[in-house]
Order: structure tokens, then C-alpha cells, then sequence
């Protein structure tokens, strides 16, 4: 799995997080019975929640994808073999998160 932290505030604390990120193994236990979990850690501190992570299933030997943010930091474009997606961030009169994805031009997904 490709991790990235392509935003988190500045550029530069986006590449601190990523460089810090881990996999952790924790347990809980319910009923007498402990089960074991895995969790990515990405060591952010920020007042508000303006980071993005992405997560890129990949096998071994694959083409990684080159990830680019627009001039404005409003889309991210991510780019393997021919393919092109752009996801368009925005904020809703809400104050979340708002995205839109594109492949290759079409429309494949809004999360309002």
C-alpha cells in the first residue's frame, strides 16, 4: 500500500507526516477474547483538519502513481501509465471537505 500525504498545510509539513507515517499493530479486547488490528499513524498536529492522505493499493514491481497539486492547491491531479485522474477539493458552506473525481475527463464521483 502507497501512502502519501500530498497536503497538510505547507509542503513542507506534508513531507515531514509522509516521512513519519508507520503502521502500527494495537489490541483491544471485549469479552475476554483480544484481537490484534493494524492502523496508519501520520503524525499531524494542525488546528484545523486541512491535510489530505491517499492511499494507493500497488503490487510489487508496479508503476507508481506521480501525484501534482494545481497552482491554487484546489486539485490534484494523479497520473499512472495513461491514465489521469483529477480529484477537485473544495469547501462547503458546512466547513468539510468536498471532492470531485474525474478519469481521463469523465466524471466518476462527487462527495458533497
Amino acid at each position: 500500500m502507497l501512502l502519501r500525504v500530498p497536503a497538510a498545510g505547507s509542503a513542507e509539513q506534508a513531507k515531514l507526516a509522509q516521512a513519519g507515517a508507520k503502521l502500527e499493530t494495537y489490541e483491544t479486547t471485549f469479552r475476554n477474547a483480544t484481537t490484534k488490528h493494524n492502523r496508519i499513524v501520520v503524525p499531524l498536529q494542525a488546528v484545523t483538519a486541512s491535510y489530505k492522505v491517499l492511499l494507493f493499493p500497488f503490487r510489487e514491481g508496479a508503476e507508481l502513481p506521480a501525484t501534482s497539486w494545481s497552482g491554487d492547491g484546489a486539485q490534484l491531479t494523479i497520473a499512472w501509465g495513461d491514465q489521469r485522474d483529477q480529484v477537485a477539493f473544495h469547501t462547503g458552506d458546512d466547513g468539510r471537505s468536498h471532492l470531485a473525481l474525474t478519469r481521463d475527463g469523465k466524471a466518476v464521483l462527487e462527495m458533497k
